[in-house]
């Protein structure tokens, strides 16, 4: 069982790169951002907890944030069952309460381990979220 998620996983890491946003179409998303920003975001610059991700993350927001939104959809497309993908909409970073407490989110409760998975870049944050009290 071990060996068959190692083997999703790095399916899915391969795969993953596949569904990234272009520079055209981050400006389109993101009119208002400076090319340097769109050059990092596409660069995947904007991942991890370095200090230079962090700052991106803050000065490229929405190039930052479209491409992670990008990566969560992609991710969440491959690893959840085929048939629900109705459910996508409901997959992302910041999916609130009233959304999940919506009939969608009544309907795709099965994918909420499918959702923190891709949400948490496939990293076990456990540690993180206890610390946070999440």
């Amino acid at each position: 069982m071990r060996i068959h998620s190692l083997i999703i996983v790095l399916l899915a890491t391969v795969q993953l790169t596949d569904g990234e946003l272009t520079a055209n179409e981050l400006q389109e998303i993101c009119p208002n951002e400076k090319p340097y920003c769109i050059k990092k975001a596409e660069q995947g610059e904007c991942y991890g907890k370095s200090l230079k991700a962090q700052t991106l993350k803050k000065i490229c927001r929405c190039s930052c944030d479209a491409m992670h939104h990008q990566r969560i959809q992609t991710c969440c497309k491959i690893i959840g069952k085929q048939e629900m993908n109705f459910c996508l909409p409901l997959c992302g970073y910041n999916t609130t309460i009233e959304e999940l407490s919506s009939t969608l989110g009544f309907k795709c409760v099965s994918q909420l381990t499918t959702w923190a998975y891709c949400a948490a870049d496939a990293n076990d944050n456990t540690a993180c979220c206890e610390q946070k009290g999440i």
